[in-house]
């Protein structure tokens, strides 16, 4: 839902001004004291939510962005940082506006221990996230302007977390240190503000102290609010943060949580599956495939769980036991179509194209408004040269699901193997833009831009 709208931008940073003013009048108007607290933010564990290209940026542009920002992921994740910065850069220079290549750019840069450079960097790409959901520059300057206008006080929180991390760390690169999310700090983060909030108080007369006030005090009631704290809420607010991050796509983020989850709570078939999904949307298929079976000594009955065993055997070239998952499978949900598309897959990478047929002829039966089961027929016909039929059903999965990158890459194979390569270029940048790191649409914008026009 969320689009780069620089108008409408511009209207809530306007209505935030007005808020602001209007809370300390209303503070005003019954002899309130008020106290302004500048936000913080976590810029460097926290990708952007949203990235978008700029509006006026050509296809070719698009398409050597897309080709630069890939070959740099790959270089950054080999630890070839000056070479992937390079590419980052030259990414850079075709469009600027994308959200996450600042970040990743910012990625390089602090692994460099160039930390203003990175520190930069992590800023403009909170600045460009088109889902803005942490506090922008122009905005943490009018909580500023505003309490200065309104003579009110100010609790600097960000210039107290850059000393601390200045103290502590050597930079001043926001990151998980005193961050639990994307704006929230952890316990210390805020014990930090608390004591700032508690010496202002003082310094205004509201708050009197004992004369046993000192640090040994301080000290010892922070230790008896730290044991106040319950290890197990704290395990189901990661595990529940985790999910978040999971289905907002941020699977990185995710999987950290969920494994601070675990620690803390243990074996738990809700921690295994998040566990799992993440894994797997990061290509970590091994770790996805063990947590699966983790789950599974937990719940051998849980609902899909062979399937997704079977999936993640038959990606990893283990076709028998890939059939053996999806065949238990069947006897427990029959009328669940993913197990059919399961063995159908499996039977066509053993060459037995007629009984993969009848399993895909069933799971369409199952489940005909599926974009998995489009998505995944459509693939195989592709497979089969039967390129008309795969059209039909690679657009059915896009009706169910606009944004199906998979499916827009599965068009863009058969355009290119038509020649039309138009048509091509539209679904493989689209791929593309929705998923950037998506391997299968990379190669085909290869195939592309190299004249190589075969859908085979």
């Amino acid at each position: 839902s969320y689009y780069r709208d620089e108008i409408l931008k511009q209207q809530v940073i306007m209505h935030y001004r007005l808020n602001l003013r209007r809370i300390a009048k209303i503070a005003d108007s019954v002899d309130a004291g008020i106290v302004f607290v500048k936000p913080v933010i976590n810029i460097r564990d926290i990708s952007p939510f949203k990235s978008e290209h700029r509006n006026d940026l050509e296809p070719d542009a698009l398409m050597q962005w897309q080709l630069l920002y890939n070959a740099a992921r790959n270089l950054q994740q080999a630890g070839r940082l000056d070479e992937a910065l390079v590419k980052y850069r030259a990414a850079l220079a075709i469009d600027d506006r994308y959200a996450v290549l600042h970040f990743r750019t910012g990625q390089v840069l602090f692994e460099q221990l160039r930390y203003d450079e990175a520190e930069t960097a992590f800023r403009r790409a909170v600045e460009e996230d088109v889902a803005p959901l942490r506090i922008l520059a122009s905005m943490q300057q009018t909580v500023e302007d505003v309490a200065a206008v309104e003579d009110a006080p100010l609790i600097d929180f960000p210039a107290i977390l850059r000393k601390a991390y200045l103290d502590e760390y050597g930079h001043t690169v926001f990151g998980s240190e005193y961050f639990t999310d994307h704006v929230h700090t952890n316990v210390e983060g805020y014990r930090k503000l608390g004591m700032a909030l508690f010496d202002h108080l003082v310094e205004q007369g509201v708050a009197k102290p004992e004369a046993s006030w000192d640090n040994a005090r301080i000290e010892a009631i922070s230790q008896q609010v730290l044991a106040g704290i319950d290890e197990n809420d704290e395990g189901v607010t990661l595990l529940n943060l985790g999910a978040v991050f999971e289905w907002a796509g941020k699977f990185e983020e995710s999987r950290a949580l969920l494994l601070r989850a675990l620690d803390i709570l243990g074996p738990d078939e809700g921690i295994y599956m998040r566990l799992a999904s993440s894994s797997y949307s990061l290509g970590k298929i091994d770790d996805a495939f063990n947590y699966l079976k983790k789950l599974q000594t937990l719940s051998p009955d849980f609902p899909g769980l062979n399937s997704k065993l079977g999936m993640i055997r038959l990606e990893q070239g283990r076709t028998d036991e890939a059939i053996a998952y999806c065949k238990a499978e069947l006897e427990s949900a029959p009328e669940n179509h993913f197990p059919y598309v399961c063995m159908a897959k499996a039977l066509a990478v053993q060459g037995k194209s007629e009984k993969a047929q009848t399993y895909f002829n069933t799971a369409l039966e199952l489940g005909p408004d599926s974009a998995f089961v489009r998505l995944s027929y459509a693939l195989y016909q592709i497979e089969q040269k039967r390129y008309d039929e795969a059209l039909i059903h690679g657009r059915e999965a896009l009706r169910i699901n606009p944004a199906n990158y998979e499916a827009h890459n599965a068009i863009g194979s058969i355009m290119l193997g038509r020649g039309d390569l138009e048509q091509a270029r539209h679904h493989i940048s689209e791929a593309l833009r929705l998923q950037p790191g998506y391997d299968a649409a990379r190669e085909n914008l290869q195939r592309l831009q190299t004249g190589f026009g075969s859908a085979d």
